[in-house]
């Protein structure tokens, strides 16, 4: 996997950087207001900015990947404690997803809860096996 040293100015700018990254690089988006919102306890204003990220960058994201055939994977970059607002070490959840498994319609609502039994799983796994996602405890 390369790095990717295109920077976006605005996190809105993320497609761009997706459509002129080489081919085999990893493009990390990272957009600061949903984290500055839950290290302040607010979480109000961190679902009101994940529902903008999500309108305003992944949706670009989503398409450029398309258009690439690259594969998306769409996570926090650390665990937050509510109550505190500090970072911890708990894992993270993660959606996969990669033009041509599917539209919509095969997406499945995941809790956390109802994902828990699957255990960690490598960050480099997620982006070289697809079905990663899908095995308890991470393992195809």
């Amino acid at each position: 996997m390369l790095g990717c040293e295109l920077m976006a100015a605005e996190p809105a700018d993320a497609a761009k950087v997706v459509m002129a990254a080489p081919a085999a690089a990893v493009v990390v988006v990272h957009d600061p207001r949903p984290d500055e919102a839950a290290h302040a306890r607010e979480a109000g204003a961190k679902i009101d900015l994940l529902a903008t990220f999500d309108h305003e960058v992944l949706a670009g994201v989503a398409d450029a990947a398309a258009d690439r055939g690259a594969r998306l994977v769409v996570c926090p970059d650390h665990g937050c404690d509510p109550a505190t607002g500090r970072h911890t070490a708990d894992p993270v959840p993660a959606v996969v997803w990669r033009a041509g498994q599917g539209g919509l319609a095969s997406v499945r609502t995941a809790t956390e809860r109802g994902v828990a039994g699957m255990g960690p799983v490598p960050g480099g796994q997620l982006m070289t096996d697809p079905q990663t996602a899908q095995q308890p405890g991470g393992r195809p």
